[in-house]
């Protein structure tokens, strides 16, 4: 899913709209939080075609990271404006998303959802990896819908399935 319908889709969501701050490569993230506690960033540079989108979020001076592969945070860029805009951090440790599919986009706006209106990511199963991509698709259809309202650069970039190669680099 590439930045811009990302975007517009979080913003689609009058809850999210109010508290996100935009879709960003990982070097394009905001000095500081502003007004907004919630963020999408691709694990790439502006430079790249993107491969990965995470979402983190902010409540009490604390940072929530959440990657729908269950990775920990290891992007300097992204590491540093958690550091410059947080205490504490934490993150999931749980796998949702198939590596063979495009959804970490739809993964991010599930988790951003939930957090501005303070659930949990209960319908998700890190054993049920297939129940987990059927449900994440319904979930978007539902409740997202596409809406010109973005207000980010638009990096342009997408995301790609997991590749093993890169992996082990």
């Amino acid at each position: 899913m590439y930045s811009s319908a990302l975007c517009r889709l979080a913003c689609s969501d009058a809850i999210l709209r109010s508290e996100f701050g935009g879709v960003y490569a990982s070097d394009e993230l905001p000095q500081k939080l502003g007004n907004y506690s919630c963020f999408i960033a691709n694990l790439d540079p502006k430079t790249k075609p993107g491969s990965h989108w995470i979402a983190i979020a902010f409540r009490n001076n604390a940072c929530y990271y959440f990657c729908s592969y269950g990775s920990a945070p290891s992007n300097h860029n992204i590491l540093n404006f958690i550091k410059r805009n947080a205490n504490n951090f934490v993150w999931n440790k749980c796998r949702y998303q198939s590596f063979v599919s495009y959804t970490c986009g739809h993964f991010c706006l599930n988790f951003l959802y939930n957090f501005v209106r303070k659930l949990s990511l209960s319908p998700l199963h890190s054993d049920k990896i297939e129940h987990n991509e059927k449900f994440i698709q319904k979930f978007v259809a539902q409740k997202f819908r596409l809406h010109n309202c973005c207000f980010s650069p638009y990096s342009n970039q997408s995301c790609r399935a997991y590749d093993f190669k890169r992996k082990r680099e």
